[in-house]
């Protein structure tokens, strides 16, 4: 589980760049509208790295999935062990329990 706990922090601090890099990019283009400069190759850029957000943000859920499912794995553990050992207990139809 420590790999992914190692992942989800990496893939946090992605998501933490990606954030900062539009945030500036988007600072740039209101300069340059203020300035009646033409902005339309910040816009590109924060429109691309938005699409990068989503791909990071997508990949922390999926890696959020990965550690709940490793955190419910001894429950799921248990539940299959007392369902085996209640079918090896309980006798097959048509057969009378031992005695």
């Amino acid at each position: 589980m420590e790999f992914w706990t190692e992942q989800l922090e990496w893939a946090q601090g992605q998501i933490a760049e990606i954030e900062n890099k539009i945030a500036l990019q988007q600072q740039k283009a209101q300069e340059l509208h203020a300035k009646g400069g033409d902005a339309a190759l910040h816009e590109r850029l924060i429109a691309v790295m938005k699409e990068s957000l989503t791909r990071a943000r997508t990949h922390a859920q999926y890696i959020e999935q990965r550690i709940a499912a490793h955190k419910s794995e001894p429950e799921r553990r248990r539940r299959l062990a007392a369902a085996r050992a209640a079918a090896r207990d309980s006798p097959v139809r048509g057969q009378t329990p031992p005695t």
